[in-house]
């Protein structure tokens, strides 16, 4: 076991606490983390907007005291993510987590925000989203995940609903947020059970106010779009810079849920396998572009496998026909020409990267975190990965990706995303 987990210590009306106490970094040190959830928070692009105007606000109350907390090793980091809620993170040296703790949510539920700060915000966050996709890369890739999660709002949405908004409107939002909400939390470090206790009750619950009482049920979360069996979407759209003159596709091949550690095993050894080849091919002989990538992804509970190319060089479509022509030949005569001997130096790499032991607090933290943040709670997966990666071989392998991700794939479910100069 590369690290216990945590221990689920507390569960009642408007709070999930989590605690892990530190044994291998031995530091006076912790790393507390919270998930805001409210039907609130996302409920219209109006919402979400005033929900990412909100936060802004809140680091403006709470500039000067985030000043001095970090002058004395205490940090803080707040952003909205999407219909998952609110994720909260503060963390430092333990024994005066609890006072900035208590500020951060004290100012996020307070609301008192002034007029200048509203104005000064809200043209800071109208430029964000105006600049939002003006990197053909960032642009493929923001165009796919659109696409996948259903509950996700435009930027253009966005920045309609944030152009007519008013400071009431975001006192408001945080006062409906407030009213009825849910809090999970896990504290991980230099810190007792009850110690831990106290802080999630008496600096986050309690400064939230007697409306954190939601049952869990309120937690959402994010759900991946399942593509349909045997087809090939496209999405087409032009550059937002109309001064770029590279073209971008990024070609996504969703596999499977990610419920099975055999099936997450098998599209790793393909990230593995593929990696360098698709770059030698796509990049280096054929210099399509000057960015070409590939690998697995796993998006809310469901594996895929991901290509993208930007280019100066070459039309979208191209690059769209130069991918599936890897995947015909170069993909597959690796496969197929892979010996025993060169499969298990993958695999022995591959196993060496999961047993790699984590090099802080803060990234045993956040590994933990990602597993209560999905409400998936499987924190030993690394373990039953290389339990499954012992298991697979040469002709397994080759076999999931004729299944999924070849050309000749009876169900391939497939969405590739072009931008155009």
């Amino acid at each position: 076991v590369l690290a216990d987990p945590p221990k689920l210590l507390l569960d009642e009306p408007g709070l999930r606490l989590w605690h892990k106490l530190d044994a291998t970094f031995k530091m006076p040190r912790t790393v507390a983390l919270f998930r805001l959830s409210s039907p609130a928070l996302h409920r219209s692009a109006s919402a979400t907007a005033a929900g990412h105007l909100m936060i802004r606000l809140v680091g403006d109350v709470l500039n000067e005291a985030a000043y001095l907390a970090d002058v004395a090793g205490l940090h803080y980091h707040i952003v909205q993510q999407g219909v998952a809620g609110i994720e909260i993170r503060v963390e430092g040296f333990s024994h005066k987590l609890h006072l900035l703790c208590r500020r951060v949510f004290e100012a996020l539920a307070s609301g008192r925000f002034t007029e200048a700060a509203f104005e000064r915000e809200r043209e800071a966050l109208l430029r964000k989203y105006r600049n939002t996709n003006t990197q053909v890369s960032k642009h493929i890739n923001y165009n796919r995940l659109l696409a996948l999660c259903a509950s996700t709002y435009h930027a253009e949405q966005l920045l309609v609903e944030l152009e007519k908004m008013t400071l009431a409107d975001v006192i408001a939002h945080k006062a409906a947020m407030v009213a009825n909400c849910h809090l999970e939390a896990m504290v991980h470090g230099n810190v007792t059970a009850d110690e831990a206790r106290s802080l999630a009750l008496d600096s986050a619950k309690a400064a939230l106010g007697a409306g954190c009482s939601a049952p869990p049920s309120v937690r959402r979360r994010e759900q991946c779009v399942r593509l349909p069996d045997g087809v090939e979407l496209v999405h087409t759209e032009p550059a937002k810079n109309p001064e770029d003159e590279n073209a971008g596709l990024e070609v996504y091949l969703q596999c499977c849920e990610a419920s099975s550690y055999s099936d997450r095993a098998h599209v790793d050894l393909l990230d593995q396998i593929l990696g360098e080849p698709c770059y030698n091919q796509l990049r280096t002989k054929e210099q399509l572009g000057y960015t070409v990538y590939s690998g697995m992804r796993l998006t809310h509970g469901v594996l895929g496998f991901c290509f993208g190319v930007v280019s100066g060089n070459a039309p979208s479509e191209v690059l769209a026909e130069r991918v599936e022509a890897f995947l015909a030949g170069g993909a597959a005569e690796v496969l197929e020409k892979m010996t025993d001997e060169e499969f298990v130096k993958h695999r022995q790499a591959l196993q060496t990267i999961k047993l790699q032991q984590d090099r802080n607090l803060h990234d045993e933290a956040m590994r933990h975190w990602d597993h209560v943040w999905n409400q998936r709670y499987h924190f030993l997966t690394r373990e039953k990965e290389l339990q499954a990666l012992d298991g697979a071989t040469a002709d397994s392998t080759r076999e999931w990706f004729a299944r999924y991700i070849a050309a000749s794939a009876p169900q391939r479910r497939k969405l590739a995303v072009h931008v155009q100069p």
